[in-house]
């Protein structure tokens, strides 16, 4: 058991240090191993053990440039062998991505026209019975799955690269005030403030994909605040680049799920909140990346938190070019 232990060592120190040790050398001599680290373009990726075939005596100078020589090859084999299989890890992982995402856009293609056939026939009904609970409840839900079913196709042509964006010059108020416009309803049992800053100038974006992510933060605010819990919406441009803000004084984001939220499929609930369907972030980020800009969330001193976009500064215009 001693001598094991003293081999163990001596090979660890080799992997630790990247240098011989063991048998013939001046780390752990007593060793009965010639020990070479194997040496990789990044990192160690092992250790080499040779027994001499006398068992004792210390191989010649020779034969010690021809084990560092064949170090050398095994390194480059083994390194070889990891490409080939991050490769195919990656290659599976890339048929994994795209046969889930022809699923699910096979699926919400097929199940939007009975929906929408399900909504309208329940405001048809809803028109002669405006107070009937159940119709109200069918429209409601089903206006609800429908939105759930815009954001998986949104997000699957997002990441399929077949949505090209349309840039223009726009003025960020008149963006905002059409995002907040369509959020009228969802945000109806909440305080909604504006602070966009006057003469703002003109940016360059994509008008309705900027529109959607305004109005996917105003949802995700509404889901994860309580009733009454107030709203606000901040732009401005700092250092040049265009920054719009939505913050809220609800619960906040727990700790730790800062960048997790981002996630596709991501969802987390407070108190007697639901969970969302974990698309409507990730499509804000998918917007932004594809943009060039930033998001990010954060926790507020005060409580509640607040999301932050960026546009990068050479999309800030100060008239049309």
């Amino acid at each position: 058991v001693e001598g094991q232990i003293k081999e163990e060592t001596a090979a660890q120190w080799c992997f630790d240090h990247q240098e011989p040790a063991g048998l013939g050398t001046n780390t752990m001599p007593s060793a009965i191993h010639y020990c070479l680290p194997i040496i990789g373009t990044r990192s160690v990726l092992g250790v080499l053990g040779v027994l001499p075939k006398s068992g004792k005596e210390a191989f010649l100078s020779d034969q010690v440039v021809m084990l560092k020589t064949f170090a050398g090859l095994l390194a480059s084999a083994l390194e070889r062998l990891r490409a080939a299989e991050t490769a195919e890890k990656t290659n599976l992982l890339v048929e994994k991505e795209k046969l889930r995402n022809t699923l699910l856009g096979s699926v919400s293609h097929d199940l939007k026209s009975p929906l929408s056939a399900i909504a309208g026939a329940a405001g048809a009904l809803l028109e002669e019975t405006p107070k009937n609970p159940l119709l109200i409840s069918i429209k409601q839900e089903a206006t609800r799955l429908t939105k759930i079913i815009n954001n998986l196709l949104d997000m699957t042509r997002i990441e399929g690269g077949q949505i090209q964006l349309n840039m223009q010059p726009y003025y960020p108020a008149e963006i905002i005030g059409i995002a907040v416009d369509a959020c009228r309803e969802i945000m109806k049992k909440h305080k909604l403030s504006l602070h966009v800053k006057d003469n703002l100038p003109l940016v360059k974006m994509d008008g309705l994909l900027m529109g959607q992510l305004i109005q996917n933060l105003l949802e995700n605010a509404s889901i994860h605040t309580p009733s009454g819990a107030e709203v606000d919406i901040q732009a401005d441009i700092v250092q040049g680049a265009f920054r719009l803000i939505v913050s809220d004084n609800g619960h906040g984001i727990p700790t730790g799920q800062e960048k997790e939220i981002f996630s596709k499929f991501a969802t987390f609930a407070r108190g007697d909140k639901p969970k969302g369907t974990g698309l409507g972030l990730a499509i804000c980020q998918a917007i932004m990346t594809a943009h060039q800009g930033m998001i990010w969330a954060e926790n507020r001193p005060e409580g509640g938190c607040r999301f932050t976009i960026e546009l990068p500064a050479h999309l800030t215009m100060s008239e049309v070019q």
